[in-house]
């Protein structure tokens, strides 16, 4: 068991000592610092996820790239550009700081000089080191210069990637308004829709009967007309009891409504019926 850990514990420093995977973490958390944000956010564990699926990885493109290439690529800039720059800063300092060694040993080496050509030997090294030391203060500032423009470009992405986001929930709050607008009208249209339907039944209905009373449509039997959902159904007993019924599809559609085929048919049914004898 002890050797288990031992071997674990291993494993995991030679992963934490890794340059190529110490950059990926730093340059992925930077890239992805509103994923930490969210993470360590006092939200419930379902909306964290939420947030994270909509706002911080909301695509596969955004996964790859954010989650992956960009953090990579830094962390590929970082190890092997980043070094080729250093190095020739400091291959520069050093060379100038073994030529000045060089040419102070030279000079002490040298016979004994008059005061003026000390003096003059001074100030030719005095003013050869404030040239290499400004020329190495500029390299330093062009180094840092480039440091500086490398996290604007980070910040600039950010900030785009927010606004994208932004964008995106704006969106989809426009959709859910809209779906809610389309829902509510339809919802309306069917209850004017069930309204005009029991409306036309209605009519069917009373315009039947009192045609029937009217007309005396069906003298000697007993019944009368009801309605349903475009149905018009006649149910009528004769003396002996015996049932004459009707039925009949009408459309309830109020543009194509049309009562008066409704009736010649009814008048038709009621004169094929046998007729019945008449109490004196």
């Amino acid at each position: 068991m002890d050797g288990l850990l031992t071997t674990l514990k291993a494993q995991l420093y030679d992963r934490a000592v890794s340059p190529l995977i110490a950059a990926f973490t730093f340059y992925w958390c930077i890239i992805n610092y509103r994923f930490l944000l969210v993470l360590f956010s006092d939200l419930k564990v379902n909306d964290k996820f939420a947030q994270i699926d909509l706002m911080i990885f909301p695509d596969i493109h955004t996964k790859i790239f954010s989650g992956f290439l960009y953090p990579f690529f830094s962390a590929m800039l970082y190890i092997y550009i980043y070094p080729d720059i250093a190095r020739s800063v400091l291959n520069f300092s050093s060379k100038k700081n073994r030529e000045l060694t060089e040419l102070k040993n030279s000079i002490e080496e040298k016979s004994p000089m008059t005061l003026a050509q000390a003096i003059e030997i001074r100030v030719a090294t005095a003013k050869e080191v404030s040239e290499r030391e400004e020329e190495v203060k500029r390299l330093k500032e062009a180094l840092e210069a480039s440091k500086a423009n490398h996290e604007i470009l980070l910040a600039r992405e950010r900030e785009i990637t927010s606004e994208v986001e932004n964008s995106k929930l704006e969106i989809l709050e426009e959709l859910n308004k809209s779906q809610e607008a389309v829902i509510a009208y339809q919802n309306k249209n069917q209850k004017l829709i069930s309204g005009s339907e029991n409306l036309i039944d209605s009519v069917v209905e009373k315009s039947i009967n009192f045609l029937i009373s009217e007309r005396n449509l069906l003298p000697g039997y007993r019944g009368g007309a009801r309605t349903e959902r475009g149905k018009l159904l006649i149910e009528t007993k004769g003396k002996g009891g015996e049932k004459q019924p009707f039925y009949i599809d009408y459309d309830l559609d109020i543009t194509k409504f049309d009562l008066d085929p409704i009736k010649e048919k009814v008048i038709n049914w009621a004169a094929s019926l046998p007729p019945q004898k008449l109490d004196s």
